[in-house]
């Protein structure tokens, strides 16, 4: 689907984009030609990130800030059109916080909804506000996840933070068409560096289930993911809206 898209002379917004999914992002289309805004909280890795994107003959800037706090979003998005005129937005900023319903804190449950639902509603609002206000179309693509579509035990918070983002995304995707605006969902089941945050007596075990229960016996990589994000940021991707995509290695929609 994207191994020849090119993104030349397309600016993009990532949020997330320290580490994991984001980081291999904002690599991918970086290399694809667009000019690259990277948002985390982690302003040091972003720096790094910028400094490999620009070796590479790349042009990147950071704009570090939790945009799940109200008012970043809008600060984000002026460092970010520093790199030219917007074309496109990547949600992927998030955390986990796994626990059980009746064992988790209040500051988990928010913690994970601040982060995932909050900040792509925030980034999102930001990007709408000032794409209409010049006239110019764009591309908003959302991360979910497997979990906010089957749920799993142990991250009720962040199933619904994700589940959310869907159920968002689907009415954005209506609200802004007349403008030009693309609203789209990626799903994916991949191990990346939040996976970490589980317990290591169980991190084994979740490894080996990610390959045994996939297809095609291994488990997701930012790698694999990062073309479908490209496509959804590209010209190409123009009738496509209001859909969630699961990125997996699986038939169908399974546990991840």
């Amino acid at each position: 689907m994207a191994a020849g898209v090119r993104l030349d002379g397309r600016v993009v917004l990532v949020t997330g984009a320290s580490r994991g999914l984001g980081r291999g992002y904002a690599l991918d289309l970086a290399r694809r030609g667009a000019a690259v805004a990277l948002n985390a909280r982690d302003e040091d890795a972003l720096v790094a990130l910028r400094a490999e994107i620009e070796a590479a003959g790349g042009r990147a800037t950071v704009a570090a800030g939790d945009v799940g706090e109200p008012g970043v979003a809008e600060q984000v998005l002026r460092a970010a059109v520093a790199l030219g005129p917007l074309d496109a937005v990547v949600n992927n900023a998030g955390v986990n916080r796994d626990r059980t319903v009746a064992k988790m804190s209040d500051e988990e449950w928010h913690s994970v909804i601040t982060a995932s639902l909050h900040g792509t509603f925030f980034v999102c609002r930001a990007a709408v506000r000032a794409w209409r206000a010049t006239g110019r179309g764009g591309r908003i693509v959302n991360t979910a996840s497997v979990a906010g579509i089957v749920g799993n035990v142990g991250q009720a918070n962040y199933a619904a933070a994700k589940a959310g983002i869907i159920g968002f995304s689907l009415s954005l995707a209506r609200e802004v068409a007349p403008s030009g605006i693309t609203v789209n969902v990626v799903s994916p089941r991949a191990v990346t560096d939040m996976s970490e945050s589980i317990p290591p007596e169980r991190r084994r075990a979740f490894y080996e289930l990610q390959s045994r229960t996939n297809t095609l016996g291994r488990p997701g990589t930012p790698e694999d993911v990062a073309p479908v994000i490209a496509f959804l940021c590209s010209a190409e991707s123009a009738y496509l809206t209001g859909q969630t995509l699961t990125v997996t290695g699986t038939p169908g929609t399974s546990v991840g």
